[in-house]
């Protein structure tokens, strides 16, 4: 569901804004998982105990001689395949994570509905991204 939020609801603008997608699909995985374990009759482990265990593989990746940031600059399409990997999902969901608990529950899914809203079937970047939620934070 995410993914067709991020990729194909509002879709990046290049492929340096692609962490967004993958990152953010990744981080409402576990969001979803941490909000449904008690409506399900599936033993689900901690959410944030798998997420750490999946965070592994960002760090094997950020030790390679391949490393990047997580918004990395794609100067052309055969480029682009290259930052699909652990960085751009899981270091960069673990982003997300800490600017969801920055900023609460609250104001994120406000800010997100106003996103979706705003760029629906548009392309958008990072810094869209972050203005929009810059609006629903507080002075």
């Amino acid at each position: 569901l995410a993914h067709m939020w991020f990729g194909n609801l509002v879709t990046m603008k290049w492929w340096n804004d692609l962490w967004l997608n993958e990152s953010f699909a990744d981080f409402m995985a576990y969001i979803c998982i941490e909000n449904s374990r008690d409506k399900f009759i599936v033993d689900y482990q901690n959410s944030w105990s798998m997420f750490f265990l999946d965070k592994q593989r960002s760090y094997d990746d950020d030790a390679k001689p391949t490393t990047h940031s997580i918004s990395a600059e794609v100067v052309n399409t055969e480029m682009a395949d290259l930052v699909f990997d652990g960085i751009t999902y899981t270091k960069g969901a673990a982003s997300l994570i800490q600017l969801y608990r920055l900023v609460g529950h609250e104001t994120m899914s406000k800010a997100m509905k106003s996103y979706f809203a705003k760029y629906a079937w548009k392309n958008a970047t990072l810094d869209d991204f972050l203005s929009n939620l810059q609006e629903f934070l507080p002075d």
